[in-house]
């Protein structure tokens, strides 16, 4: 299981971005991480930057995916539904669900989620 964002183990360090000019303020080993931009999706991939995006549908997914995101972002409502098609079409993307808190830890494991990102 992945755990970003908790400040008791080491992982990647996601850098928020907006776009791609930001991606030159950022260190070469950190993980950029935007809300779902098929431009930028596609200078990442082009460029090989690492990156995480913030998903909210199906199609979201799919594309991002193809694109070769690290991560892939998803509210918990739509967790479980994205795991299982990351799961059946053995995705190289990490679907990483966003938690308040280590509380919910035992929830993303009992449902099988790649990861989680404290926010």
């Amino acid at each position: 299981m992945i755990l970003l964002g908790d400040i008791n183990i080491s992982s990647d360090s996601l850098v928020d971005i907006v776009r791609k000019e930001d991606i030159v303020n950022t260190k070469s080993n950190n993980v950029v991480s935007f809300n779902y931009d098929m431009s930028l999706m596609k200078y990442c991939n082009e460029n090989n930057v690492s990156y995480a995006v913030k998903v909210t549908n199906i199609n979201e997914l799919i594309y991002s995916n193809l694109l070769n995101a690290k991560y892939i972002l998803v509210e918990k409502d739509l967790s479980c539904k994205a795991q299982k098609i990351a799961d059946d079409y053995m995705y190289d993307s990490k679907v990483i669900v966003k938690i308040n808190s280590t509380n919910e830890l035992e929830w993303v494991v009992s449902n099988t989620i790649d990861g989680a990102i404290l926010i």
